[in-house]
């Protein structure tokens, strides 16, 4: 993986998409968009599952264990192979996170006593947070590009971004079906944006963001038991004109303030859209 650069334009592996944000362009994913789509057996992420750690008390140069954390989670994304997991302690990270590696699982956690705990809800305090805000290169909070497979974000916050978390990847007939779960999003001008063929967005909790979740390619999402709070829109479906929406599910959400926005839904391409008990 190339060394992450703020503000350096290149092309992604999605044809005719500038990533404005990152200089990936010498990363084989940046130029095969089929690398990382593989599929890990059990035994290879049992292989793989290295812990690290970071912590707002980290270094960059030190180990990334619990004893010995990282600075960043840059850093620990950066050193991080398939299966590994990375569990962020609380406090407020000041950066912008760009992802490219595949089945990692990227946590906020916390230490009671001498247990450490995952966070799994939206709800849970004190906590890790993510904000871009004073880095100069506010734009994205988190971007996944081209690693969606296997990938599970949990127990953060994300805020202060134009777009919190971004998740952009191959439209097929296999989703690679991301998890994001237990995350609060708030104060972004969009906290959401997916392009990419389907995943599971649950049990989070969206508050006071100008747009709280956008879709540009809807296909085989589930977006399940989340809390949108603010004047702003809470899920919208933009320039779904060639991929649609075929297997699209929201169920179980909570909508105060925030409602649905339809844009640019073109024909049939709304066929499999299910909504319900929201």
């Amino acid at each position: 993986i190339e060394r992450y650069r703020p503000n350096r334009p290149i092309q992604s592996a999605r044809k005719g998409y500038i990533d404005p944000y990152f200089d990936v362009a010498k990363s084989k994913r940046a130029l095969n968009p089929r690398v990382g789509a593989v599929q890990l057996t059990p035994a290879q992420q049992q292989e793989n599952n290295r812990q690290w750690y970071v912590s707002t008390q980290g270094k960059a140069e030190q180990s990334g264990t619990l004893q010995d954390p990282l600075l960043s989670i840059q850093e620990a994304v950066d050193r991080s192979k398939p299966g590994d997991i990375i569990n962020v302690l609380p406090g407020r990270y000041k950066e912008s996170v760009l992802v490219q590696e595949t089945h990692l699982t990227l946590r906020g956690v916390r230490i009671e006593g001498e247990k450490l705990v995952p966070i799994l809800s939206p709800e849970e305090h004190p906590r890790p947070i993510i904000d871009p805000s004073e880095t100069g290169t506010h734009e994205q909070a988190l971007f996944l590009q081209d690693t969606l497979y296997g990938m599970t974000i949990s127990g953060l916050t994300i805020e202060g971004a134009l777009t919190g978390l971004t998740v952009i990847g191959r439209i097929d007939d296999v989703p690679p079906e991301p998890v994001i779960e237990g995350i609060l999003f708030q104060h972004n001008q969009k906290a959401f944006d997916a392009d990419c063929g389907g995943g599971v967005l649950r049990n989070n909790h969206f508050k006071d963001n100008d747009v709280a979740t956008t879709f540009r390619a809807g296909n085989h999402w589930h977006v399940l038991r989340n809390e949108f709070h603010g004047p702003g829109a809470g899920v919208v479906f933009s320039m779904l004109i060639t991929h649609g929406l075929q297997g699209f599910t929201l169920e179980e959400n909570r909508f105060k303030g925030a409602g649905i926005y339809v844009d640019s839904l073109h024909g049939r391409h709304g066929a499999g859209l299910q909504i319900s008990n929201n």
